[in-house]
């Protein structure tokens, strides 16, 4: 069957254009908008029969308004104009709920989110505005905020959309925007001061001395919903490596050496508000970039800022929240760089050592005095914020954050090693030393202990290899750290001490239970240092651990050594529930554990000697000491059992040691039991 093509003469008019107006109106009265719509595409003379009908509502205009600006169809712009659509604002339905009240969209916000600029133009042309609250509804605050973040959410957006907004013949963010949303603009215009090209000196002295924009305003950022970060525009020069746009800021009075203060009770996790932190902040940041030009930039604004008076050791209040309460605690240009770097290179090393050379402080100090007498301070505690103790010393926040198994890197041991030179273990050096350990291979393996304890196997090569270039490298810190004269005098008294704390302390120190560390070849090294160095194990001070109070009996009388008191504390002679759990947590741990037990007979079999055995507190040596806590009279004709279980074992392994060295001693012609005067 063949078929015919119907063929039209375009003179003549289609047929649906002849529908007749009373058919036509009774078929519309049936139509949504969107179905109207899509009629009128049929015909252009049908089209422009219902373009009267659609534009005579208001919500139609509305809607065909906000299509054509998020679209960027300016001839439907001007049609709903022409129906009397407002050119600024459109009324639309509420997102989420049918029944709530419509709220006013800006028109220039549509555009811009949905990248327009040519209908963004059109529109400022046309005289759209920011202030259109009438009878009919305000303008949802949360479209103006969303226009000024939209002319710099991209680097492109700033000469598509914010430069229109700067031009003549008058300057439209002044006219349109509050002073805190224009500073809002100012900080979202230096975020992109970083890539070449993208923020020219002229917009930005445009918008400080047109728009008087705050040079020294201080915004809260939430980047990732929990850490607030505290910016201010001489910081995001900094961060953005743009000394031109510094100076200028710096002109307009913004603050280098003068701290802007924020609220007490809106203290930052990351104050990057200060220049210098910021400054110590990209140095941190850009040691692992492969560009050059990039670190020495970081460098030279550092330097820009020591150069405008900024102090190196200021010492900003920030809350920390990593522990189990929020602290508040101090932070310095020096931690703020430790803290955030993300690889130890040679880079970092060399970063670091500028900073010390400059005069950065090692020494944590708070400065709790100017805060003290606040009001606010005693609000920020209330609300459950505390101070924290005193910032943690730089050798510290490094072993804490990247452990000790890290010293096997040649510049994270320069780091270590330029801050010890630098006085950053000056004081309490024996208790910092304590709390770091290297457990053997087998302990920290994730394969089978056959693999590592094997030597033949590739497994357990790499894993002694590595845990040797780890106590080589604590011996290496250990030897720079006792010839540094500034530390110690190389007197006997000063060497006795530090290793009578350093022993009393890594026998007990448990911290919590979950990541105690035990003693292991680490303090083994640290001993055998300090022995070398003309230490005496055996010498003689007060007694630094056993805590007092109500419940727990007071020690001999006279001094003691390192080891009487470690055996005194192992044999409960203190109540163990008094020194673990008194407040604030004591980090110290008085109980017996193969560990400590195997770390006393190293030092009598090593360095203690017959002298050390022998040696009495009291009348009693180390044997005696230990028997009281398998026994007591309680006065009432029984015996108090204090050690129990395990520990009671390991007790009485520890006794036979003890015991049977002084016998295989006396029997080998070394003495019996040759005592040390109390």
């Amino acid at each position: 069957m063949s078929q015919t093509a119907i063929t039209m003469d375009p003179s003549r008019p289609s047929l649906i254009a002849l529908l007749p107006q009373e058919l036509l109106d009774n078929i519309v009265a049936h139509l949504n908008p969107r179905a109207m719509a899509r009629l009128g595409q049929c015909s252009k003379h049908l089209g422009a029969r219902l373009e009267h009908v659609l534009y005579a509502h208001e919500d139609n205009r509305n809607q065909a308004m906000a299509w054509a600006c998020k679209h960027g169809v300016m001839g439907t712009i001007d049609r709903a104009l022409s129906y009397g659509a407002s050119v600024s604002a459109v009324c639309l339905p509420p997102p989420m709920c049918a029944t709530s009240t419509a709220y006013k969209t800006l028109t220039l916000y549509l555009a811009a989110k949905h990248n327009q600029p040519d209908t963004f133009r059109h529109l400022l042309d046309l005289g759209a505005t920011v202030d259109v609250d009438d009878e009919h509804g305000k303008v949802d605050p949360f479209t103006v905020r969303g226009l000024a973040r939209s002319l710099c959410r991209r680097p492109a957006n700033i000469d598509l959309f914010l430069r229109p907004f700067l031009g003549p013949p008058s300057n439209l963010l002044t006219r349109f925007f509050d002073q805190i949303t224009i500073n809002h603009v100012f900080l979202d215009l230096l975020r992109f001061a970083d890539q070449p090209g993208t923020v020219p000196l002229d917009i930005v002295q445009t918008v400080l001395d047109d728009s008087r924009a705050d040079p020294n305003y201080v915004r809260s950022d939430k980047g990732d919903r929990v850490r607030k970060t505290f910016m201010a525009p001489l910081s995001a020069a900094v961060l953005a490596r743009r000394s031109d746009i510094f100076r200028l800021l710096v002109e307009r009075g913004a603050h280098v050496s003068a701290e802007p203060r924020p609220r007490h009770l809106a203290l930052p996790h990351r104050p990057l508000h200060v220049p210098v932190l910021a400054a110590a902040y990209a140095m941190a940041t850009t040691t692992t970039t492969t560009s050059k030009v990039e670190e020495d930039a970081s460098i030279a604004m550092m330097q820009l800022c020591l150069d405008y008076g900024a102090d190196i050791n200021v010492r900003v209040p920030f809350v920390s929240d990593d522990r189990s309460c929020r602290a508040m605690m101090f932070t310095t240009p020096l931690l703020t760089f430790l803290t955030n770097v993300p690889e130890w290179t040679e880079s970092a090393v060399t970063k670091l050592e500028y900073l010390l050379d400059h005069g950065v402080s090692v020494t944590p100090e708070q400065p709790l005095d100017e805060w003290e007498r606040t009001d606010e301070t005693l609000m920020v505690r209330h609300r459950g914020t505390y101070w924290g103790q005193s910032t943690s010393t730089p050798v510290e926040l490094l072993l804490d954050k990247w452990t000790v198994r890290q010293l096997a890197s040649g510049h994270f041991l320069s780091a270590l090693r330029l801050l010890v030179r630098h006085g950053a273990l000056r004081t309490n050096t024996a208790e910092i030393l304590a709390h770091y350990d290297c457990l053997p291979p087998i302990f920290l393996a994730w394969v089978s202990p056959c693999d590592v304890t094997n030597p033949t196997t590739d497994t357990g090569r790499a894993r002694k290899e590595e845990h040797d270039a780890v106590v080589s490298a604590w011996e290496d810190l250990l030897s720079t750290l006792l010839s540094d004269k500034s530390y110690y005098h190389q007197d006997e008294e000063d060497l006795d001490t530090f290793l009578y704390t350093y022993i009393t302390t890594r026998a007990l120190f448990g911290g919590n239970h979950h990541d105690r560390q035990p003693v292991a070849h680490l303090a083994r090294a640290t001993v055998s240092c300090l022995v070398a160095a003309g230490a005496d194990i055996n010498a003689r001070r007060k007694p630094m651990h056993i805590p007092t109070g109500r419940h727990t009996p007071a020690p001999p009388p006279g001094e003691t050594t390192a080891l009487l008191e470690l055996v005194w504390l192992f044999s409960k002679a203190t109540e163990p529930k008094i020194a673990r759990f008194s407040f604030p947590s004591a980090p110290l741990d008085y109980y017996v554990s193969k560990d400590r037990a195997d770390f006393v007979k190293w030092l009598v079999d090593r360095f203690g000697g017959t002298n050390a055995v022998a040696a009495e507190w009291d009348g009693r040596n180390m044997v005696d000491i230990l028997r009281t806590g398998l026994g007591r009279d309680s006065g009432y004709g029984e015996k108090l059992m204090l050690i129990r279980g395990e520990e009671r074992a390991l007790v009485d392994k520890l006794i036979k040691f003890l015991e049977g060295w002084l016998v295989s001693k006396t029997e080998s012609g070394v003495g019996e039991g040759e005592k040390i005067k109390q």
